[in-house]
């Protein structure tokens, strides 16, 4: 098991992005994949962390498993739409916090950026 250093409260939503950003360029940068495969390339990464993020793809359908491939054997499911890594990891990290959410998504900067008519 990997030993972290602890982060103070301000730092980790950062630390985290990151993390989760690193899982998920390794997913997109394949049409399939072998869950082995993810694995090892986040070896860095503890295995429940990554598998949380495979299983969060999967149970959203971004991905699909293959069953005539092996087991967690996966694909893009693109009947779903494009995948946008970023909005993905904004969504699955900051919710509808406001406060944590980028500045471009706030009402209230949106609305002082592109004024109240739009």
């Amino acid at each position: 098991m990997k030993n972290r250093p602890k982060q103070s409260a301000l730092g980790s939503s950062t630390a985290r992005y990151e993390r989760c950003k690193s899982v998920i360029d390794v997913v997109t940068q394949q049409s399939t994949f072998a869950f082995d495969h993810i694995h090892n390339h986040c070896a860095d990464e503890r295995p429940a962390f990554v598998t949380r993020i495979v299983n969060g793809l999967e149970r959203q359908g971004w991905i699909v498993r293959e069953p005539s491939a092996g087991d967690r054997h996966y694909r893009w499911n693109t009947g779903r739409g494009e995948f946008q890594p970023t909005k993905w990891l904004d969504d699955r990290l900051f919710g509808v916090q406001v406060t944590e959410s980028p500045e471009r998504d706030r009402p209230r900067e949106y609305c002082w950026l592109m004024g109240a008519k739009h």
